[in-house]
């Protein structure tokens, strides 16, 4: 019997690069498979047999979750904590696609065993996936941040916020990679540490500069991952 892997958010921007890479795997309709409609998600998983699930369904960025707390709660909560409880009853592993905004920027490079400390919704409802997620049996959290680098969706980025985001195109194919490995746990992944105005720039160069101050949101200064567990597993050293 094969090894299904179904994936949950696949109309978002990483899912969509995972389709373009992975032809194997299934990707349900937001019709098919509700997360936050658990009879419904549950018959669906159950019917395909899954042996994992790729969960990267949310509803993501700091100001959309601000302005939407209760649809944020319900997708990146409940649909979680969903997911969660049906891979636990099932024994199905679940890779649960979580963020570097858990932290609060305060230092910076941060590792795996680092505890993360939201300061903003997103980044609450984005950690409490996390802790139903580990609470699966068999469970992959993996931390990261993307841009696309054909459609950034600003005339403006940040030039006081440090981070490793990464163009998604090659996230997927890390995230593909990981899956491969048949990893468990916590795992870090990232691009080189910068600030997002000098990432962004050299895909947009038309980009301007903006300051976390004039945003009027809770941002994290400096959600720089410490990436080296990864590079180690990927290299195989």
């Amino acid at each position: 019997m094969s090894k299904k892997t179904i994936v949950f958010g696949s109309t978002g921007t990483l899912g969509k690069e995972i389709i373009n890479l992975e032809k194997n795997f299934i990707y349900p309709t937001h019709s098919q498979a509700d997360i936050t409609k658990f009879d419904q998600l549950s018959s669906f998983i159950e019917n395909e047999n899954a042996y994992q699930i790729l969960h990267l369904a949310a509803l993501v960025g700091a100001r959309a979750c601000e302005e939407n707390k209760e649809n944020a709660y319900l997708t990146n909560v409940i649909g979680t904590k969903n997911l969660a409880k049906i891979c636990s009853a099932k024994n199905i592993k679940l890779i649960y696609m979580s963020t570097d905004t858990v932290f609060d920027g305060d230092k910076g490079n941060y590792n795996e065993e680092d505890i993360p400390n939201p300061i903003n919704y997103y980044s609450f409802t984005k950690f409490a996936g996390e802790c139903y997620a580990e609470m699966v049996p068999y469970h992959l959290i993996i931390r990261a941040s993307f841009f696309s680098p054909n459609n950034f969706p600003f005339n403006k980025a940040l030039t006081d916020q440090y981070t490793c985001r990464m163009p998604v195109e090659e996230l997927a194919k890390e995230i593909l990679l990981a899956i491969n490995k048949d990893l468990e746990g916590i795992i870090h992944m990232g691009g080189e540490r910068d600030s997002l105005y000098s990432i962004i720039k050299k895909f947009k160069p038309e980009i301007e500069k903006m300051t976390i101050q004039e945003t009027g949101l809770n941002l994290p200064k400096d959600l720089s991952l410490d990436v080296s567990k990864w590079r180690i597993i990927k290299n195989g050293t």
